[in-house]
């Protein structure tokens, strides 16, 4: 689960104490009596990638979401070239993450049909910061439309994964072929 659930549950802890509390698998049990039984029911089988996706861990979704804002704005991480805002971006995100979306973004472009679709926004972010922070803004976004997405009985599990307030708005419907493709992607569900 998401540490930020816990952290409605348990205000008076900092993040740090939450981490390492899940991190100690002798309290799962102890901290999954903080939610109600049916948030923790299982759902059936996965039938699509976007449902086996709701079974990986909270840190793998979020992953999954970073890389589907990467591939979405993979042109614009192309353009950052300069030291500074290849070391500000690779710090924020990573650089595998960085690399590998420019290098299946460009590859995916050629193809049809390609999952690709153009950034939400047309004007490309020229600052590093804030190029960081229109991939992280748009990550939610892919995460929202995901969780959207899925068969009512996936969303109570899904939803833990995420965090627990200020999701921003789904992303529209038209970047769903991205989502499921990192879906797929991610766990090689076809």
């Amino acid at each position: 689960m998401h540490s930020s659930h816990l952290q409605l549950r348990l205000p008076a802890l900092r993040r740090e104490t939450i981490l390492r509390l899940q991190a100690c698998t002798r309290l799962t049990g102890k901290l999954s009596d903080l939610f109600p039984s049916e948030t923790f029911q299982q759902p059936p089988a996965a039938q699509t990638a976007c449902e086996a996706l709701a079974s990986q861990t909270s840190h793998v979704i979020m992953q999954a979401g970073y890389r589907m804002s990467a591939l979405t704005y993979w042109r614009e991480l192309a353009k950052h070239v300069d030291k500074h805002s290849v070391t500000l971006i690779d710090s924020a995100l990573g650089a595998e993450l960085r690399l590998s979306a420019i290098r299946l973004g460009a590859q995916l472009a050629g193809h049809s049909p390609s999952p690709l679709t153009s950034p939400p926004t047309s004007t490309s972010p020229t600052e590093p910061q804030v190029l960081i922070r229109t991939l992280t803004d748009f990550a939610h976004s892919c995460l929202a439309r995901w969780h959207m997405t899925l068969r009512a009985e996936y969303r109570p599990v899904a939803r833990l994964k995420l965090p627990a307030t200020n999701l921003p708005q789904a992303a529209a419907g038209h970047f769903d072929p991205v989502i499921l493709y990192v879906a797929q992607e991610i766990t090689g569900h076809v």
